[in-house]
């Protein structure tokens, strides 16, 4: 399942003249968006010395980012709990005040669905009953062939 976050952070215009993120700044809250993050790694490609991310997956500025111009993309993996995993990609881009943020979230989904709500079980029974009717009926055509 994909999901795709658009964030625009509007400044007044007193805003610009005191730079556009300060430290400390909050640019990014995985937590919400992944649904409770447990545990946050930030991809090679985060630069740690303007990014800092918390274990609950928090994205803040270090340092003030109103000079920076062009694009910032970076990866994060979050987990919000034993089965649930999400690919984060987060583009900052500095190209236009005020500046864009957009999360591309996609979860890695194996069936968590299914097993969280015991239907995995029925899935299982239904196939088996398919199989085990297959099985005997070539059983009763290979007897009538002899």
């Amino acid at each position: 399942m994909k999901h795709l976050f658009f964030v625009w952070l509007f400044t007044s215009w007193a805003a610009f003249g005191q730079g556009l993120f300060q430290p400390g700044d909050t640019l990014v809250n995985l937590n919400i968006l992944n649904r409770g993050v447990v545990k946050a790694q930030a991809g090679i490609d985060m630069d740690t010395n303007l990014f800092h991310l918390s274990g609950e997956g928090i994205i803040t500025a270090k340092t003030s980012l109103d000079s920076l111009i062009g694009k910032q993309v970076f990866s994060v993996k979050t987990t919000s709990s034993e089965t649930e995993t999400y690919d984060n990609t987060i583009t900052l881009s500095f190209q236009t005040k005020p500046a864009l943020i957009q999360v591309h979230s996609d979860k890695i989904e194996m069936a968590t669905g299914l097993k969280k709500d015991g239907k995995i079980w029925v899935v299982v029974a239904v196939s088996l009953i398919l199989f085990l009717g297959l099985v005997g009926y070539l059983v009763v055509l290979d007897r009538k062939l002899k």
